[in-house]
């Protein structure tokens, strides 16, 4: 969790209600404030979003981006989604673990002895068959952690991840991006990689 992350929280007397962490740093695990001692919280996700302020536990609604992109010096997910299960509750607070809902691709790329040597890395694409979603609009249902995609755009099977610092692919060193796919990946599926830099 990076500093001050704001997830959505329901329950008894609560509908995507804010809490915020106090972290001022990196950390694995951190403490949300937000509501009251007499709202029980039941379901979460990340991250918070006014936009569901209308919807039920049920309806959440969320968005994958098709370009993405990525900065090393944060190394934040640009399109992460996750969703709390109730884990126990004290007198005073409640213990929610996260998980990952989504597909994380990591990109690593090791240019020595090729064209791309010497070049700055820009981004690169995706493709996986037609029948594989990649990015798109989709419904989250927090008491089951399933998600319902509904996107009906174009080449949804495609999706981009852009470096925000053209990172230059030196000799002997490996150029590492991380994006966010929706989960329809199957194994032994072929995916095609289209690398763009500054000069190719």
């Amino acid at each position: 969790w990076a500093a001050s992350e704001s997830i959505g929280v329901y329950g008894s007397s609560l509908t995507n209600s804010k809490y915020t962490s106090s972290n001022s740093s990196n950390a694995q695990s951190v403490s949300f404030k937000g509501g009251s001692f007499f709202k029980t919280p039941k379901y979460a996700y990340y991250p918070y979003s006014s936009a569901n302020s209308s919807n039920a536990q049920t309806a959440v609604q969320g968005a994958l981006a098709q370009v993405q992109t990525w900065n090393a010096s944060d190394a934040k997910l640009a399109g992460d989604f996750k969703i709390g299960t109730y884990k126990s509750r004290s007198w005073s607070s409640t213990t929610f673990t996260f998980s990952n809902v989504l597909t994380y691709v990591k990109m690593a790329i090791d240019a020595t002895g090729t064209v791309l040597e010497g070049d700055k890395l820009q981004s690169i694409t995706l493709t996986a068959g037609n029948a594989r979603q990649l990015w798109g609009a989709f419904q989250a249902n927090l008491t089951n952690s399933t998600l319902t995609w509904n996107g009906t755009e174009e080449n949804l099977n495609t999706a981009t991840l852009e470096w925000t610092a053209a990172p230059a692919l030196s000799t002997d060193a490996t150029v590492t991006g991380y994006m966010v796919a929706a989960p329809s990946i199957k194994q032994g599926d072929v995916i095609s990689f289209m690398v763009k830099k500054e000069n190719y």
